[in-house]
């Protein structure tokens, strides 16, 4: 019985941490790649992968955002002239260049939690 409860302990402790969603983190980018702050976050069920866009595509910031966010500061939900996040659901998704990203990068976008959790 014991063996049982070890198994399946384990199988549960696997299956948590296959569903963590981790994200790329960056505090400066030089030309498409990270100078500064590179790094891992872990986001938690609300959370994406997010990335912080000039109004002339060039990445920022890449961080863990809040999904209600992602939605609120999209490129359709800012002016032409603000910077804008594009957020991402997948392991590792972000800290790629606005060029780089596919058809699987999810339209949401968030920018407020960029300053909270780099």
């Amino acid at each position: 019985m014991k063996r049982i409860l070890v198994l399946a302990f384990a199988v549960l402790l696997c299956l948590a941490t296959v569903t963590s969603l981790r994200c790329k983190t960056c505090t400066k980018y030089e030309e498409d790649s990270c100078v500064n702050g590179e790094g891992i976050c872990v986001a938690n069920k609300s959370m994406r992968c997010g990335d912080l866009f000039t109004p002339e595509n060039d990445i920022i910031l890449s961080f863990c955002a809040q999904k209600f966010g992602c939605e609120m500061y999209n490129k359709e939900n800012v002016a032409n002239t603000s910077s804008y996040v594009v957020c991402c659901n997948r392991d590792l998704c972000n800290g790629q260049p606005l060029w780089a990203l596919t058809n699987e990068t999810s339209p949401e976008s968030d920018a407020t939690s960029f300053p909270e959790k780099l």
